[in-house]
């Protein structure tokens, strides 16, 4: 029993690790290339999905990925139904991009669940992600600065086209390698909060994630990018100064939704407007934003089934833009409110079983802290600014980097991460392992003259529960 113990507990550890595909996502997400299959156009992150697409679905469809859970259903039924929604909306002309839609949304997202599965595999997917963002800085800055943008002169017509040249504060808006500042901003913010907890033990990469989180926030100009790296440094310090409390994420809870119901009763906008309007740069903005929202909703309340697919030629006055920089308002629209709950309840859903879950070992309930942190920053910016290519593809992919913290469960035996810190009793037990036989009473001993010390591990502590 010992030696098939040891056997599950070595496959686990080989199995905490971040494999190569997803190494190559990460990085492929940072690289501005464009080319064409057919009418289908492909970008390096798209071909990485592609390949593997068909073997991540068997393995789900299989139980491999330690069964199927209600959020991946969310997020399978969220793609059929954006694909089909595109297919009513303009015919078979659109099947193929109906289907790499419908591939980057389940693919991206069981991606993670068959890669990250345990801590280590989660740490070195965020030592990735801020390396990448890293090397992304140094262009950003010459963008904003010198007004240069090095990938679109050094690959010519190859290169991802950028849809904004909009200047503030006397600098250009830094996309760097993404299609919109905002986009790139975004993403730079969002490693903020997995790095601080995740890396706060690996020497001074957290520190640096700080710098390069601001750095490519700043250089973005971009409001939701402002917007998530505040939501997540509110969260960091508020979990500082509340550390050892009891119920103190449900008292936050409790007091957010206190102040949305007071909203909701008190102002004749509603909270959602009162935020819309209030994070924008200008009154400008904020107007637009307002008309924005009231037309948009009459868009979705008169195609409430699979919306208006990609026709900007919805009802609004003449001098309104077609652009709807709201991410939850764009899917009602554009495929209809049952794919527009869908990615919300997988949002919901992954969020509370997430916080719900309990977890002992400090090195792997920081990683959970950053995650979630990290995914409720992207959720708040995603009400200024509407997810595409790159960014909606990393989205959906941090959405599935969570799924291994509710399966990994405290045990007995010595801990298979390999991680800094407390010793962890943390594992993942293997398909065929038997569970651990309980301990029974140890039978009488002789008394001796001079009895040796007792044997075995001493007992960690664990974190005081908030």
């Amino acid at each position: 029993m010992k030696q098939q113990a040891a056997s599950a507990a070595a496959r686990m550890a080989q199995a905490d690790r971040l494999p190569r595909l997803a190494i190559a996502f990460v990085v492929c997400l940072a690289i501005p290339l464009v080319f064409y299959i057919g009418p289908l156009r492909m970008t390096p992150y798209r071909v990485v999905l592609v390949a593997s697409f068909a073997p991540l679905v068997g393995l789900w469809l299989a139980g491999r990925l330690d069964g199927i859970k209600p959020p991946d259903l969310m997020a399978a039924f969220y793609a059929l139904w954006a694909g089909l929604s595109l297919v009513v909306n303009h015919g078979l002309e659109k099947v193929e991009l109906a289907g790499i839609t419908a591939i980057e949304i389940l693919g991206a997202y069981l991606l993670a669940r068959a890669s990250i599965r345990g801590p280590n595999g989660f740490r070195a997917f965020v030592r990735t992600l801020l390396w990448v963002t890293l090397a992304l800085i140094p262009f950003a800055f010459v963008e904003a600065v010198f007004y240069r943008r090095l990938f679109q002169e050094a690959l010519g017509g190859l290169a991802l086209p950028i849809s904004s040249f909009e200047t503030r504060w006397g600098m250009l808006r830094a996309a760097a390698s993404f299609e919109h500042p905002i986009l790139f901003g975004v993403f730079a913010a969002s490693g903020l909060a997995m790095s601080y907890y995740a890396l706060r033990g690996d020497g001074r990469r957290w520190p640096m994630a700080a710098l390069v989180a601001g750095a490519g926030a700043f250089f973005s100009l971009s409001l939701g990018a402002y917007v998530a790296l505040a939501a997540q440094l509110g969260l960091i310090v508020y979990d500082r100064l509340t550390e050892g409390r009891k119920g103190r994420w449900r008292n936050l809870i409790i007091v957010i939704g206190a102040v949305y119901a007071f909203l909701l009763v008190a102002s004749n906008r509603g909270p959602i407007l009162i935020f819309i309007q209030t994070f924008a740069f200008n009154s400008f903005s904020s107007a637009i934003r307002l008309q924005t929202w009231n037309y948009g909703t009459d868009v979705v309340l008169n195609n409430p089934i699979f919306g208006i697919g990609l026709d900007e030629n919805w009802p609004r006055p003449h001098w309104l833009t077609s652009s709807v920089d709201n991410f939850w308002l764009l899917n009602a629209m554009r495929y209809g409110l049952p794919a527009a709950i869908a990615i919300a309840g997988l949002v919901l859903s992954t969020l509370l079983r997430l916080g719900a879950r309990p977890i002992a070992d400090p090195q792997v309930d920081a990683c959970r802290k950053g995650l979630v942190m990290s995914l409720v920053a992207m959720c708040v910016a995603a009400a200024t600014v509407h997810y595409w290519g790159t960014i909606f593809v990393y989205f959906m992919f941090l959405l599935g980097a969570g799924s291994w913290l509710l399966e990994w469960e405290e045990s007995a035996a010595p801990a298979t991460s390999a991680a800094r810190g407390p010793a962890s009793a943390l594992r993942r037990r293997a398909p065929d392992e038997a569970p651990a036989p309980q301990p029974g009473p140890k039978p009488a001993r002789r008394p001796v003259a001079s009895p040796a010390p007792p044997r075995g591990l001493p007992l960690g502590t664990g974190p005081r529960r908030g």
